[in-house]
């Protein structure tokens, strides 16, 4: 349809070539009888047309006539009365001048009429046109409708999912939609016309005879038939495939009820059936699987049982070896500390301190096995407990002191002064990442310095987390071996020339130790400039927290001024760090610069230095000399001395002579000591002075002194001890260094013994160790604390000297009854620790 036209105009209506027939139908015979009304009416008129009556003409006209001639009688006659006169007679109504004569006047009316009636018949036509036009719009209208509604209907046909066939009364296919199409392999230019039973064909015959009712004509269940639905069905397509399918036939009525055709719909069972057997496959399947997770379940459970009872035997022969191994270390050290404590010759004594050096490394070894056996079982726990972490960080860095001196590396720890030092944590663990991180630094470093920094990384309400960093100058390790020197039992240098020893094991114990603290051990290094190994670690804050840095009684240093002279970068760093947190004004330059320049001038401006820090390195060459003249001669302006020095020194040093006595400040540095040599450089404190702790320093195991071996108190001295030990070269060891230590001992073989010699003697403490023939430790103490009161068995002390070593070994002495620990090889110095702690507890109570 035309949008564009107007379909009511009547203009339009007639340019349409289909409404011309209908304008000659209605104009034609009517013009036609129009024009022969018009001659019949015209030749009336002429007949009886004549003269003008010029008189009368002008009197009706009221115009002159002027007359030509005599009008004929017979005419006037008829035109005007002869009685009334000229002037009595009417001229004919409708009459008019026509020249010298005149027409009727009916002509006139015919003529008026005619004109009317093309008038109506006009509007009458025109009417008719536009009503035809509007039928017409509408019959355009529902067309259009009508084609929209079919290609909405074979788009719905299109889309649905079944195959449908439309088929006329007689049965043949009208139309197909493109699933039947696919279902039977015909087009439908193919199959239009075509019998229903030429296109399908079902079990060797007809989709009807098979699929309707028994009998029935296919053309009589299309027409005649009520709907119905077949059994699946495998029908043949075109080209001889076989497919599955139901199908259903519903006949079509008009609205008389009269059958006009037929809806045959075909559904394919195709997908329906591949859907079930990929269910039925997915259930076998999941059977199956089902099946294999039980039985890998059930294996699962057998592995873990298995697991665990190896992991139990793995447990108990490590403890065994464990103690099997720490017995005779026992015997080994105990022996080489009893021989180095006698009269040896120089050979003798460099033997017994190779065979104890010896023991001490293999001991070491040992430990660190047992420790990655315990990670490995994930039994390794860490503990809470009050430490100072600048205590554990320069305790850790002096007992390996000896070593770097050996070396003569430049060993320094410095903890940033926002650090605090009250904190909560495992510091023995921390103590053992911290000599595995050193030790590993001074034996792949052959010169230069190696730091220990500290560093506040992040801070909250009740914990903090410390960065830890050990950085050294040593060889470094090659970019593809920096993952690898994590793993245990493999170094940086795993070829058999490797030039540097160990087990491996010390940086994978470290890691995993670190990440039990909560952080992640790291490493960044570059062949032969060092390497630097980092961690952060969490710790819980102390309820009462020391000041950082804090040095009990030492005076205040704001506002002095000193020199520090010392060649290593490190240790410059660790005093401009502290003394200007101290609030001094500090200058650390390298010895190489111009010194007695730099003090000359400083005492010109009026401003000099109060305290110069010297390495003793510097204070052996020229400058040491030089320094010696300047302070001879500079007498107004002297400042205060102090002498910095190795813990160990093994060349021969001469101290420069700049005055009295100096104070001497040892390697690596304490916070403490620090501030004490500079009160004491300025005469603020006498050299001898100690230095009172402060209370962070005194609290916690970390805080506790040195182990001594002074003798034990008169009461101490007196008390009897019983040994309950099966071993007899241990037996030996411990009498002997009871014995050394000024205490009475006797021995007992077995627990059976030690509990028979209790019954008889009354012992202040006993010794006992725990795996013993006969009856053991755990048993042998149950049956001691279950004696009656006056036995005193209730409460005499009872340590465990054992050694089990493992995870939960001093735990399960503590629950036999037991009130402390100690782990061979014994310790001298710690053995008499314990005894004195433990029986001068007995004579208070």
């Amino acid at each position: 349809m035309n949008r564009g036209r107007n379909p009511t105009s009547v203009a339009n209506v007639f340019d349409s070539p289909e409404k011309i027939p209908v304008r000659a139908l209605i104009l034609v015979p009517v013009g036609i009888c129009f024009l022969l009304m018009l001659a019949v009416l015209v030749f009336i008129s002429w007949h009886f047309q004549g003269p003008v009556d010029p008189p009368r003409f002008a009197a009706s006209t009221r115009q002159p006539v002027e007359v030509q001639g005599e009008i004929p009688k017979t005419d006037r006659d008829w035109l005007v009365n002869p009685s009334e006169g000229l002037d009595s007679g009417p001229i004919h109504p409708g009459g008019w001048a026509s020249g010298d004569r005149y027409l009727h006047p009916l002509f006139a009316a015919v003529v008026g009429m005619g004109v009317l009636l093309v008038l109506f018949l006009r509007r009458v036509i025109v009417g008719l046109e536009r009503r035809m036009g509007e039928q017409t719009h509408l019959r355009g209208e529902a067309s259009a409708g009508d084609r929209r509604l079919e290609e909405r209907l074979t788009a719905t046909l299109r889309s649905i999912g079944d195959g449908v066939i439309n088929l006329d009364p007689q049965g043949r296919i009208t139309a197909m939609n493109p699933v039947a199409e696919a279902l039977t392999g015909w087009s439908l230019e193919e199959a239009a016309g075509r019998d229903l039973e030429q296109v399908i064909i079902a079990d060797g015959a007809g989709i009807r005879e098979n699929g309707g009712p028994p009998g029935t004509h296919p053309a009589g269940v299309a027409s005649d038939q009520d709907a119905w639905s077949g059994d699946p069905r495998v029908i043949l397509a075109k080209d001889g495939t076989e497919r599955q399918v139901t199908a259903q036939l519903t006949p079509i009525a008009d609205r008389d009820g009269n059958r006009i055709g037929s809806v045959l719909v075909l559904t394919d069972l195709s997908r329906q059936l591949r859907m079930r057997e990929e269910l039925v496959r997915a259930k076998t399947e999941a059977d199956e699987m089902e099946e294999q997770l039980e039985q890998a379940i059930e294996r699962a459970n057998r592995m873990a049982v298995e697991a665990e009872v190896a992991n139990m035997a793995k447990s108990e022969f490590l403890a065994n070896m464990s103690h099997e191994i720490r017995t005779p270390m026992n015997g080994i050290l105990g022996m080489a500390g009893l021989l180095l404590d006698s009269p040896l010759t120089s050979e003798q004594r460099k033997y017994a301190e190779i065979v104890r050096s010896s023991g001490e490394t293999l001991l070491a070894l040992i430990n660190d096995i047992l420790d990655f056996s315990k990670i490995e079982a994930g039994r390794m726990e860490l503990e809470t407990i009050d430490f100072d972490l600048r205590r554990v960080l320069e305790d850790t860095a002096e007992l390996l002191a000896t070593r770097s001196a050996e070396k003569g590396l430049e060993l320094t720890s410095l903890v940033h002064p926002n650090v605090p030092s009250g904190l909560k944590g495992d510091p023995g663990r921390l103590r053992q990442i911290l000599v595995n991180l050193i030790g590993n630094a001074i034996k792949f470093t052959d010169h230069g310095e190696i730091t220990v920094r500290a560093e506040l990384r992040e801070a909250a309400a009740d914990r903090v987390g410390i960065r830890i960093g050990v950085t050294d100058t040593g060889v470094g390790i090659p970019k593809h071996r920096l993952k690898a020197v994590f793993s245990p039992f493999v170094q940086a240098d795993g070829s058999t020339t490797r030039k540097y020893g160990g087990t491996g094991l010390g940086l994978s114990i470290s890691k995993q130790l670190v990440e039990l603290m909560g952080g992640v051990l790291e490493v960044t290094s570059e062949p032969g400039r060092g390497s630097t190994f980092a961690f952060t670690a969490w710790f819980e804050l102390q309820d009462q927290p020391a000041d950082a840095g804090s040095t009990g009684a030492a005076p205040d240093l704001g506002g002095v001024r000193v020199l520090v002279l010392t060649p290593h970068p490190a240790s410059r760093a660790f005093f401009m760090t502290h003394l200007e947190s101290w609030g001094c004004r500090v200058e650390a330059v390298d010895p190489a610069a111009a010194i007695v320049t730099l003090l000359d001038r400083a005492a010109q401006d009026q401003d000099p230095f109060h305290v110069v820090v010297l390495d003793d390195s510097v204070a052996a060459g020229p400058l040491g000399r030089s320094l010696t003249d300047w302070a001879r001669r500079s007498d107004s302006c002297r400042p205060g001395w102090v002498l910095l020095k190795p813990l160990v020194r093994h060349t021969k040093c001469p101290d420069p002579d700049l005055g009295p006595r100096l104070p001497t400040l040892s390697k690596p540095i304490r916070e403490a000591s620090l501030r004490k040599c500079l009160a004491q450089a300025l005469g603020l404190l006498p050299l001898d002075s100690p230095l009172t702790a402060s209370p962070a320093s005194s609290s916690g195991p970390a805080a506790q002194p040195e182990p001594s071996e002074s003798p034990p108190s008169p009461q101490c001295s007196q008390a009897r001890l019983l040994v309950a030990e099966d071993n007899p070269v241990n037996q030996m060891v411990a009498l002997t260094f009871l014995k050394k230590l000024g205490y009475r001992a006797d021995v007992a073989k077995d627990g059976l013994e030690a509990v028979s010699k209790f019954q008889q003697e009354p012992y202040d403490l006993i010794l006992m160790d725990c795996q013993m023939p006969e009856l053991d430790g755990f048993e042998a103490t149950r049956r001691i604390r279950s004696l009656a009161p006056p036995s005193r068995g209730p409460d005499i002390p009872i340590i465990a000297m054992t050694a089990n070593a493992m995870q939960g070994d001093r735990l399960r002495c503590l629950e036999a009854g037991m009130n402390d620990y100690l782990s061979k090889p014994v310790e001298r110095a710690k053995l008499a620790a314990l005894l004195d702690q433990w029986l001068n507890r007995e004579q208070a109570a």
